[in-house]
């Protein structure tokens, strides 16, 4: 009984972010409508016209949008005809992008140099490392559960810091390069330290203090953890762009335990950056 209630529980905790979900939109061309709460008769899409989740969009060929959500600040964009709710076309443009950054990292990996790292004069190992698939933890789900929210509080924490003007600690071996493209940011990182990482980087809207990952591998792909870059391996994901204004920084985190992409975004919802408390348990290299 107490875990069918608990069950509810977290639904009716995620429901209401669904619901009040806002978004605006961020970029349009072509022939793309939209069908709005407030109007609810077919307009041509503007810049900037506020859409709620349950919106409708209409796109024919050659038309495209792009969406960024209020709350997180994220852009979402899915090279696709026909009518959709918004919620929906967001839910497309997340798993495209999925697709792309597993893609798109396991390509770069496998195709990286290898290097000799001076310190210790060898080269590094193969690709043979590299997880096919997100692993508990613990065995104990409650416990995962509550590291999971641990790692969260300390991701905000780490936000919080890199929004404070504070400069920036270094991880030693591991570089953090930021490619201007068309406006907007895409990331690459190398890993020539004598460790394995699993890398990510967090984007941090500071109008709204949400913390989220930029790189989400969602549960319809084969990899759902956060993947690995090697020792001595680079990734590059030039084809995912994230927005460039004063509210949006980005910091690169590195840590040396897996963890689950999708679960890990979900949970940074409830983790605003001005509630967030350091946690010298939890180990997590970062840089921005």
């Amino acid at each position: 009984m107490k875990r069918i209630l608990w069950i509810i529980l977290c639904g009716c905790l995620v429901l209401p972010v669904q619901a009040q979900a806002s978004f605006r939109i961020y970029a349009v061309k072509g022939k793309v409508m939209v069908k709005t709460h407030d109007l609810p008769q077919w307009q041509r899409a503007e810049l900037d016209l506020p859409l709620q989740a349950m919106d409708s969009i209409r796109i024919q060929d050659g038309g495209a949008i792009r969406i960024v959500s209020e709350l997180q600040h994220n852009i979402y964009s899915a090279e696709v005809t026909g009518v959709f709710a918004v919620l929906d076309y967001v839910d497309i443009a997340k798993s495209k992008n999925s697709n792309r950054v597993s893609k798109g990292v396991i390509r770069e990996i496998k195709t990286g140099r290898q290097e000799t790292i001076a310190s210790h004069q060898k080269k590094v190992h193969t690709m043979a490392v590299l997880g096919t698939g997100s692993r508990s933890v613990v065995n104990d789900p409650a416990l995962q559960n509550l590291w999971l929210a641990m790692v969260a509080n300390k991701f905000a924490w780490i936000g919080a810091q890199a929004c404070s003007g504070q400069p920036s600690p270094t991880i030693e071996g591991v570089t953090f390069i930021r490619n201007k493209v068309d406006g907007e940011w895409s990331f690459e990182f190398e890993n020539n330290s004598d460790k394995d990482y699993y890398i990510n980087v967090l984007h941090i809207n500071k109008r709204t203090n949400i913390v989220s990952l930029c790189y989400v591998l969602t549960s319809d792909e084969e990899i759902t953890s956060c993947p690995i870059t090697p020792s001595g391996y680079s990734a590059c994901m030039m084809d995912v762009l994230y927005p460039d204004t004063p509210d949006d920084v980005y910091v690169l985190v590195a840590t040396e335990r897996e963890f689950d992409t999708e679960a890990m975004d979900n949970e940074l919802i409830y983790h605003p950056i001005d509630k967030a408390k350091e946690d010298s348990e939890i180990n997590v290299q970062y840089m921005w």
